[in-house]
């Protein structure tokens, strides 16, 4: 799209879509050609410093005293960690956030999402101790080429024989794998007659 006016209109709409930010951090300015009726160059500048734009920072207040603040840190945003590896599984199931209003739902939550957390670091910490790192989303996009197959076979005398194996690592996948200590092929082939 290059017409003058159809590019003042796209910016209108997006404006009025995005208007907190339309009003708040930027100015965009666009350039008419002289010759033509087409736009010639279109500029957008921050009507704010970044460090303006930055989120609130926030006191926290803890019961132990010996903590240092790099210990407070870590403690606290650990839930941040666990509530991203949480929000990955829901987005790759379609499943909607859930909101606790009850103590003791609250508590199970805590109870699930605890031991999760742990699962995920385990698993995340030989990793980045190897000098991989991975989101939970590219981890799961670079193992998504690995499969378990079942090939099934019908034999002469009537059988159904059944292979279950798993295709081979490809790419980075092995330094993956020997980095968490694991198979190149997870699980075993096994066939079964029928």
């Amino acid at each position: 799209m290059k017409t003058y006016a159809k590019v003042l209109e796209r910016i209108a709409r997006l404006e009025q879509r995005y208007a907190r930010a339309a009003q708040d951090y930027y100015d965009i300015e666009v350039s008419e050609a002289p010759a033509s009726a087409n736009a010639s160059a279109l500029k957008g500048t921050r009507t704010q410093p970044i460090a303006l734009t930055w989120p609130a920072v926030y006191g926290l207040r803890t019961h132990p005293t010996d903590w240092d603040a790099a210990t407070v840190g870590r403690t606290y945003t650990m839930p941040t960690a666990l509530e991203a590896v949480f929000r990955s599984r829901k987005g790759e199931r379609g499943l909607r956030p859930i909101e606790h209003h009850k103590a003791e739902r609250v508590s199970a939550h805590r109870l699930i999402a605890v031991p999760a957390y742990h699962r995920v670091h385990c698993i995340g910490y030989p990793l980045k101790a190897a000098g991989i790192t991975l989101s939970r989303e590219s981890g799961r996009r670079r193992f998504s080429g690995q499969e378990r197959v079942t090939v099934r076979f019908k034999r002469a005398d009537g059988c159904t024989v059944h292979v279950r194996k798993s295709t081979r690592a490809e790419g980075r996948q092995p330094l993956i794998y020997d980095a968490l200590g694991l198979s190149h092929c997870p699980g075993q082939t096994q066939k079964g007659w029928m």
